[in-house]
């Protein structure tokens, strides 16, 4: 297992710059030819929360791993770079399937290449695969609030009228959100505030 550093759930793309291959595999591949630069070949993107892409010119250009598999494997060599982009307010894990590459097939960084075929003994690629799992750490997300499309109208010394007739309030980050406080604004001088518990809601509030 090749762990990548983690990154935080809804980073920018500015600063999530990717992990170059060569570190990817340092420690974990080696070649019987010495002065070989180990590149890999992806077999398996974990895509189901978010995006694995890589860059072959340093950065400056991002392109989508793809649906890689063993007969379609993404090869990239040790200047290459992957990085994963989650989706919104996702954190948890995604991982790569990678093998080694030693370039002697001469295929093209970021080509495709079907390793089903490939020599198992002298071919370019490894036999054995490896796991590259990167973590995306959690962040508090701030609560929302949702009111109707329409409000109510209240007339100058008229009857107490409801302002909304629903109000809804949700937090991404927990599923048993216990309290929160609303402000209403624009209230003048004599105006009043009442509230009616129900439904299991429970409210105070500064009249």
């Amino acid at each position: 297992n090749s762990p990548l550093a983690p990154i935080a759930e809804g980073i920018g793309l500015a600063a999530n710059t990717g992990t170059l291959i060569s570190a990817l595999l340092a420690g974990h591949g080696t070649d019987a030819n010495a002065g070989t630069s180990l590149g890999a070949a992806i077999t398996w993107a974990d895509s189901a929360n978010g995006t694995w892409k890589y860059s072959t010119d340093s950065g400056s250009t991002w392109t989508a791993m793809g649906a890689v598999t063993s007969a379609s494997a993404r090869v990239l060599d040790a200047n290459a770079l992957v990085r994963f982009e989650p989706n919104t307010d996702y954190s948890g894990n995604a991982s790569l399937m990678l093998r080694a590459w030693d370039h002697s097939d001469y295929a093209v960084s970021g080509s495709l290449v079907d390793l089903t075929s490939a020599n198992p003994t002298y071919g370019a690629y490894s036999t054995m695969t490896a796991t590259a799992t990167i973590g995306v750490t959690p962040v508090n997300d701030a609560p929302g609030l949702t009111l109707p499309t329409t409000t109510g109208m209240f007339a100058e010394g008229g009857v107490a009228t409801t302002p909304f007739t629903t109000l809804t309030l949700s937090d991404i980050d927990s599923a048993t959100l216990t309290g929160a406080t609303v402000t209403l604004t624009g209230l003048s001088a004599g105006d009043t505030l009442s509230f009616a518990n129900q439904g299991g809601i429970t409210g105070s509030y500064n009249s």
